[in-house]
């Protein structure tokens, strides 16, 4: 029997076992054929998808060989801070700043602090300021986005009266320098 004539008696077998079943039994077939192929062609390519995204996973946590040593990297990163010797030009900037939003300088006192032990050395300036809520914190975002090498320490908020708009603040922030 050639293989043509063998596939035709096969089919034929198949639709006359197919009719003579109840319509119960074609519906459960069909949620059979349906699951059969929602399983090969959705849930496996998945299955190998998961696998291999938790492969990466695992590759990505492993500890990684450094690319230079921890002394080098922080290095680097304390030369990106700016030079102590360009400290009276950064107060320049934070002065300018204060000006270009019309912000009132009230009272400002500088402190240094210097340890020999650390890589930088710490500038403290204090800031007496009578403005708006918006403005002081309009000027504190513009310090920090143009001047990421200080910091915020302290910030005191008082006003004298609930009616009014102005605020006394006292800002405390910290420049950071590299040492030359």
């Amino acid at each position: 029997m050639n293989t043509a004539a063998l596939i035709s008696q096969t089919k034929w077998r198949l639709f006359r076992a197919f009719e003579s079943l109840s319509l119960l039994s074609k519906v459960g077939l069909f949620f059979i054929l349906i699951t059969l192929l929602a399983y090969f062609f959705t849930y496996l390519p998945l299955t190998h998808k998961l696998a291999s995204l938790q492969q990466d996973a695992t590759e990505h946590l492993r500890p990684s060989v450094l690319k230079a040593a921890p002394d080098v990297e922080v290095n680097d990163y304390i030369n990106t801070f700016p030079s102590l010797t360009t400290r009276a030009s950064k107060l320049n900037e934070l002065v300018a700043i204060a000006k270009q939003q019309q912000l009132l300088l009230n009272e400002v006192t500088y402190k240094t602090e210097s340890n020999v032990q650390q890589p930088l050395n710490r500038y403290q300036v204090e800031l007496s300021v009578l403005a708006s809520y918006a403005e002081i914190h309009l000027f504190l975002s513009t310090v920090l986005k143009k001047m990421p090498f200080v910091a915020i320490e302290s910030l005191n908020l008082s006003r004298t009266s609930v009616l009014e708009e102005a605020v006394e603040a006292r800002i405390q922030l910290t420049f950071y320098f590299k040492r030359t």
